[in-house]
């Protein structure tokens, strides 16, 4: 989440400093939430999902994560240039001109071994 979630303009992953003076948590905290040795409390939680812009649920329910998860990996993907370029070309052409070009993607990540990118048989939302 916190390589991923950061003003455009920023350019850069949020720093622990400037989490932990956004969210009036300290570096260090906020440094072992990074590396995994400490879990947020309630009250902190609530200041670190504000922070992010995320559900509270994030921190206490599985589905709720996935699906963060889920978009933050297209936030990600959406970062990288060339993607954004073929999603900001297919904007505006019709829906069957649109599902074509999905198709030649799928093709093309199944060429180099890549998955489709779908779990359930339908393209991404």
């Amino acid at each position: 989440m916190i390589s991923v979630i950061y003003p455009k303009d920023l350019g850069r992953p949020w720093r622990d400093s400037e989490i932990a003076e956004g969210t009036g948590l300290s570096g260090t905290y906020i440094g072992n939430l990074r590396k995994g040795t400490q879990k947020p409390s309630l009250e902190n939680a609530v200041k670190i999902a504000k922070f992010f812009g995320i559900p509270l649920d994030y921190f206490s329910d599985s589905a709720t994560a996935q699906a963060v998860e889920r978009d933050l990996r297209k936030i990600e993907a959406l970062r990288d240039a060339r993607v954004e370029r073929i999603a900001m070309r297919a904007a505006g052409l019709p829906p069957e001109m649109q599902d074509a070009a999905l198709t030649v993607v799928e093709q093309l990540r199944r060429a180099v071994g890549l998955p489709d990118g779908r779990s359930d048989g339908r393209p991404d939302a």
